[in-house]
């Protein structure tokens, strides 16, 4: 937080360095709404990424995990 300007690099099929700024989603209710929509999409059959099931519950994201919201500055 203390320095939330970064670069996001782009790779896997495509190759960019975007310059970004991140802050903190701090806001409960966005908090919750995001992590229950990963957790459902973690939580279907189709596992390619291999993450073990059943994925963590909602309160432990809520109370460990950071979320951050990502922005790009326009280009001037």
């Amino acid at each position: 937080m203390a320095n939330p300007a970064f670069t996001f690099h782009l790779t896997n099929g495509v190759r960019a360095d975007l310059a970004a700024h991140g802050e903190a989603a701090l806001d409960p209710a966005v908090r919750e709404r995001v992590f229950r929509s990963v957790i459902g999409d973690l939580e279907q059959p189709w596992n390619p990424a291999g993450i073990p099931q059943p994925v963590e519950p909602l309160e432990t994201w809520l109370a460990r995990s950071p979320l951050i919201h990502v922005t790009f500055p326009e280009e001037a």
